[in-house]
């Protein structure tokens, strides 16, 4: 099942914006790095965040993150 499939069947959608999967692994990118940050004790800053961010990965709807 392909990632728009995914979302038009958990949201029972006949249609889609083509950035919403982009859209939706940024946000999940970001409560990854947001929980890293939190896990290390560090103090939440956009400087923190976005070295954070290059610590995460995961499968998003888009593919590897």
């Amino acid at each position: 099942m392909d990632s728009i499939t995914k979302l038009t069947t958990l949201g029972n959608l006949t249609e889609i914006n083509t950035y919403s999967p982009y859209a939706y692994d940024a946000v999940f990118a970001f409560a990854h790095a947001i929980r890293y940050a939190l896990d290390k004790g560090v103090a939440l800053s956009a400087v923190t965040l976005t070295a954070c961010l290059a610590n995460i990965s995961f499968i998003g709807l888009t593919g590897s993150i």
